[in-house]
């Protein structure tokens, strides 16, 4: 059986709500800041909830879901599984080379990697 389940009215405000808490969160260099693409992962996500369930509505309660699910896996996307720190910072400025220059952190140069 084939279902494609439709965002009822309150999961529709919940994704929203919860898409701009995300992107309000990223303000600086070393936070993450949610993106289109997050939004629309988070509408997948909640689509799938709703269809391992074969139902035609997506509900808030699977917008809860997709929701925590999407945080969990940033942060541990983030967090350093020896130490069981957080550490976007590095992660991002290890995409820089010597030469270049990472973009927050002005004239300063690259961080030394360790």
């Amino acid at each position: 059986m084939y279902v494609a389940p439709e965002l009822s009215e309150e999961a529709a405000e919940e994704l929203t709500e919860a898409y701009m808490g995300m992107r309000k969160l990223g303000t600086g260099c070393n936070t993450i800041t949610a993106t289109p693409r997050q939004l629309e992962s988070l509408i997948h996500l909640s689509e799938a909830l709703a269809k391992m369930r074969l139902s035609k509505v997506v509900t808030l309660a699977d917008v809860k879901e997709a929701v925590r699910l999407m945080k969990v896996a940033i942060h541990q996307a983030v967090t350093d599984p020896n130490t069981g720190l957080i550490g976007m910072d590095l992660r991002y400025h290890r995409m820089f080379s010597s030469e270049d220059q990472c973009p927050c952190r002005g004239n300063q140069g690259p961080l030394p990697h360790k």
